[in-house]
């Protein structure tokens, strides 16, 4: 499994009158060596489940919290594992 374009994204600021906060996401395509994309692939964030492809072997994981660095693994039987770190909140 590849994933290509794993990236962080930025969230929208809260509505008033809540405090503003940052909401982080990540965000990627699964593909196979072909690049074909890859379907049902389980997408853990740090070791914790939080998402599956869908049929374009898309994905999004909303709501991590807080900014950081998180280690993102996908996996799928038949497949080899990927995994790769992502840093979310960077300006």
């Amino acid at each position: 499994l590849l994933v290509a374009g794993a990236q962080a994204a930025r969230g929208q600021s809260a509505p008033a009158p809540r405090p503003a906060f940052r909401s982080h996401a990540v965000a990627g395509r699964v593909t196979d060596t072909l690049g074909a994309p890859v379907a049902g692939a389980q997408v853990l964030v740090d070791g914790r489940p939080a998402a599956v492809s869908d049929e374009g072997g898309g994905f999004v994981v909303r709501n991590l919290e807080p900014a950081g660095f998180f280690l993102v693994r996908v996996r799928r039987i038949g497949f080899v594992e990927a995994a790769g770190e992502v840093r979310t909140g960077a300006d």
